[in-house]
């Protein structure tokens, strides 16, 4: 232990200028700014990318339910009576299951937007 004492007293470490410690630590924090510039850029485009998954989505749904509606099948070509009930029922009801899927978009957009964000 006393030789280790002794080669520390005698090879001092040298301690950096304070020029030197100064420019080394901005570059540091440079390298956190960009790090955090580039973590804000993936959320954006995450959040844009649902946005546009949400948005396809519901359009693909509307365009899917208008088709249905435009094009329905006569119930009696179907061979069961389960599915010919469903359809009936389904047909009297179109208008309210479209409603419900509108305003369940529009409460899915809303939350999406007035989320807080995450930090």
């Amino acid at each position: 232990m006393n030789d280790l004492e002794q080669y520390l007293r005698e090879n001092k470490p040298l301690e950096p200028a304070e020029g030197d410690f100064m420019i080394e630590a901005n570059s540091r924090l440079a390298a956190v700014e960009e790090i955090k510039r580039a973590v804000a850029a993936e959320r954006r485009h995450s959040r844009a990318v649902m946005m546009a998954a949400l948005a396809s989505g519901l359009l693909l749904g509307c365009l899917v339910t208008a088709f249905v509606l435009l094009h329905p099948v006569a119930p009696e070509t179907f061979e069961t009576q389960f599915i010919a009930r469903l359809s009936l029922f389904l047909h009297g009801w179109a208008r309210y299951l479209v409603m419900l899927l509108i305003a369940g978009s529009a409460i899915a957009l809303g939350l999406a937007f007035l989320s807080p964000k995450r930090r």
